[in-house]
Formats: C-alpha cells, structure tokens, sequence
C-alpha cells in the first residue's frame, strides 16, 4: 500500500476528533543536541520531554537520567499496579494455575507501559537492552512463570555493574530453565549440558567465536554444573553435589582458573567475574553499546569504542560510567539519525508522540493481547526472540520491504485510531491554523517537536493539494488524521 493510499484510507476510517492539545506553538525551541539527546537515550519525543529538555539542558538530562533513582516515577507505578498478577512470583504463579500464555501477554504489556509512560526512560532502554543482551524466551515451558521476578533484577542492575547483572543472569530461574542448565549436572557418568556455557562465551562475554576453543565451553560447562532450581520454590540453588571440574580442574581456561575444589559455586562466581573483566568482553560489550547508541556500522576498533571500553574497565564494569563516556564522544553527538528505530522502538515512539492512552476497559490482559498483535506484525515480540542472540541490532534487519510496509501500516492504525491496545484523542489539533504551511507544521510539531525537512514536508503539502500559502478549508481539516499517519511513516520518524 503506498503512503497515498494508505493515507485516504486513514481519512475514512478516522473517528470523530476530540481533545488534542495543541503543542508546537506552546513547545520551546530546542537545541540540536537536544533532540539528539532524546531520540538516543528515551523512547521517543513528549511535549513533557522537549519542556525538560528546553528548561535543563542536554547534559543536565544525561546526569538525571544516568541516576533514575533520582527520578519520581509514581503515576507510571500506579498503572504498573494494574499488573497484579506479575508481583505474586513465579512458584505461586505456577502453583495457582495461572496460564502461562496469559503471563506471556501481560509481561509485553507491562514492558510497553513502562517504555511508554516512564520518566526514568534511559533505564527502560537500558532493561530492553539487556534483556536482548542476556535474551531468554518467555514462550518456553514455564519461563514465562520464572521471568517475571528475574526481570525485575535485570531492571535494578541494568545501571549498575555489568558484573553484577552477569552473575544475575547466570543464576537466574528463567536462565537456568531456557538453557537447560538447571539440568545439568557431572556426577557419575553424566556430561554437562554445554547451552548456557557456549552463550556465557559467544554472547554475553567474549562475542567471539575465535576467542575461545570447544575446550573452553566443555571446561565452562563442567563449572556451572549443579548450578539449578528448587524444585517447589523454583528459586535458584547450588548442588555441590552435581558439581565437577572435570577439564576445567586442570587447565587455565581463558586466563582463569578454579579457586576451589569440585563442589563449590565459588568457582562458577569467580569465573564470571573474571569473563565480565576480560578485556574481549569489554570490546564486545562496548561495541555493541556504541552500535546500538552511535551507528551500527562504528567499527570494533574505532576510537569511541576503545574509549568506551577503557571507562569499562577502569570503572570496573559500571554501566553508568561507560554510557556517561559514550555519550561524551564526539561520535555519539555527531550521530544524529544514524539508527533505525527497530520495531518495539517505534511502536514505544508512536505511542508517546501521540499521548496514546493505554486501553484497559476489558482489563490488563485484554490490553495486553492487542497490543501483542502490534508486535506481532512487525515480527519483533518482546521476550520472544528465537534465538538466544536476541533480535539483531541491524538496521538491515528492519528495513526490508516487507518491514517498510509493516511500518507504514503500523503509522495509518494509529492515525485512524486502530491501532490495537491503545486510543488516540486527536480533538483539535491545528485548529487554529490558516495557512496550509502552518498547518503542517503544527501537526509535526506535535509528533515530532519540530517541523519536518523540506522535501518530507512538501510531501505532506503534496498530498492537501496546496501550497504553503493557501487557505485551510474544511477538506483539508478532514486529513488531519491522514497527515498524522504521513508524519508517523516518514524517515525522520522512523530514523533515532
């Protein structure tokens, strides 16, 4: 479907407008750096944000956000409450019954309320970070159940240190269960289970096929034996007695070696402190932070990088520090809309630019089945990836053409007030404009704080069949909706 189309479509199925604020008149001016700002550390642009920003500065910003303790969060804390069943903990809610599906749905749901409605929004995109880094996949049997409590570790440590959230993730029940690891165990004949050690190397630490052998992952493995779940707390335990060094006992394995005898979770501890300071794991980790937060083509050599890995180390894996020294590069603020929004990035974008309202009329799970559909056509589901690598951080990945229509379709739902999960008041916006310029503006200015670059603007122009002078008449009031959805499917939206 071409913009044009789509477009039309959006017009005739709009509802009837009602109360939408008008913003850019009432928005400060705001700096470059500011909008750089935004559009890296948060998921997406509010009038609340650019006001902040406006009033404090860029670098006043990062402080804040760097320390989110340091940030009230209570009106999104009183819709997380909604999410009661999340807070009863993984054993009860297996022992309840509960459906594993359901808690599947509301744990998206409760992430996209977070992403949308937080003021603490570098630490939300820092847990979505993570949890990519270190994925698990809630649709495996019971994981579901177990992710909901480790998720709320991920979120204390994902500003903490990187060695802290390693040994997190290592014992965590949902870990151990996607992994299998809360199997694995080396006592008589038995071999280990080597899934959690080979991604403990080839992904959350070292990155590098080349930087470790299969001597390595069969010594890794035989540490973390015995690492598993009680089986009615389904808390995490140690069983000394599943526990055998076998080659790890009598080789060095990437610089480490064991600082106990078998039976002891000691080693497995030492050992993930030694790989959360190795100096690959802190090029790997570095890299793919200067990716995701610079470029995605940044080379693993460039300066930021080794910069970046430098703090990383130096701060003894504080994740704090190394974002405070990317974000001081000249690399990150010369990167301006160098990444592609990957899609819960935009829809978490699309949501806060409109001031969506989540739509909890039939309840949180009813919420949070619609709002999984949205996910679901744009084929990235949170706590879903199938691949223990998580979603790729490539722009290549999203940007095919299949995805470009599923992003456009994704921009007209929510500019007709379909999109699903979430309503839109669209009221009087631009009402007080007269000039078709003017009107343009204004609806931009509202998704976007700004105005649009001239070639994507005159599209807008284009499609009300005026010049930037003419008149506004009701015809052209009849496309707001429409020049929404325009707005919403252009590059400078799409693009972070």
């Amino acid at each position: 479907m071409s913009f044009i189309s789509a477009a039309r479509r959006a017009v005739r199925e709009a509802p009837s407008p009602i109360s939408f604020r008008s913003a850019l008149r009432d928005s400060p001016a705001l700096p470059d750096d500011a909008r750089h700002v935004i559009d890296r550390l948060t998921f997406g642009s509010t009038k609340a944000l650019r006001d902040e920003l406006a009033a404090d500065g860029a670098d006043a910003f990062i402080r804040r956000q760097l320390d989110p303790a340091s940030i009230g969060d209570g009106e999104c804390d009183e819709e997380l409450a909604r999410f009661s069943r999340l807070y009863k903990g993984g054993a009860k809610l297996i022992s309840d019954g509960d459906s594993q599906w359901e808690v599947q749905n509301e744990l998206l749901g409760m992430t996209v309320v977070r992403s949308v409605r937080s003021r603490r929004q570098l630490l939300e995109l820092m847990v979505d970070f993570w949890s990519n880094h270190l994925s698990v996949n809630s649709s495996k049997h019971q994981v579901a159940f177990l992710l909901a409590d480790d998720n709320t570790v991920t979120r204390r440590l994902a500003l903490g240190r990187f060695d802290q959230l390693l040994m997190a993730s290592a014992a965590s029940p949902s870990m151990l269960a996607f992994l299998d690891n809360r199997t694995s165990r080396a006592d008589g004949v038995r071999p280990p289970n080597e899934n959690y050690a080979r991604e403990l190397l080839e992904i959350h630490t070292l990155g590098q096929a080349d930087a470790f052998s299969e001597a390595d992952v069969e010594a890794v493995a035989h540490v973390f034996t015995g690492w598993t779940t009680d089986p009615n707390s389904r808390e995490f335990v140690f069983r000394g007695d599943w526990n055998r060094l076998g080659p790890a006992a009598s080789r060095e394995t990437l610089g480490w070696s064991p600082v106990a005898a078998d039976g002891s979770r000691e080693n497995g501890t030492s050992l993930l402190s030694h790989l959360a300071r190795h100096p690959t794991t802190a090029r790997n980790l570095c890299h793919k932070l200067c990716r995701h937060f610079i470029r995605d083509d940044i080379g693993a050599s460039d300066d930021a990088v080794a910069r970046v890995a430098e703090a990383y180390l130096a701060s003894d894996t504080d994740i704090a520090a190394t974002l405070a020294t990317l974000f001081a590069t000249d690399a990150f603020r010369s990167s301006a809309g160098a990444r592609v929004r990957r899609p819960n990035e935009l829809i978490y974008a699309m949501l806060r630019a409109t001031d969506a309202r989540m739509y909890y009329d039939e309840g949180v799970q009813r919420f949070s089945r619609k709002i999984r559909e949205e996910f679901m056509r744009l084929g990235m589901v949170t706590f879903e990836s199938p691949s223990p690598k998580g979603y790729p951080f490539e722009d290549r990945a999203w940007t095919d053409a299949s995805s470009l229509i599923g992003r456009w379709n994704l921009a007209f739902r929510v500019a007709a007030n379909r999109a699903d999960g979430a309503r839109v008041d669209f009221g009087d916006l631009a009402v007080e404009e007269t000039t078709a310029g003017a009107f343009v503006d204004e609806i931009c200015g509202r998704l976007l704080g700004t105005t649009l670059p001239s070639e994507e603007r005159e599209h807008l122009l284009v499609h009300l069949g005026a010049r930037e002078d003419s008149a506004v008449d009701g015809r052209m009031r009849k496309r707001v909706p429409a020049l929404i959805g325009l707005t919403l499917a252009s590059p400078s939206f799409q693009v972070r």
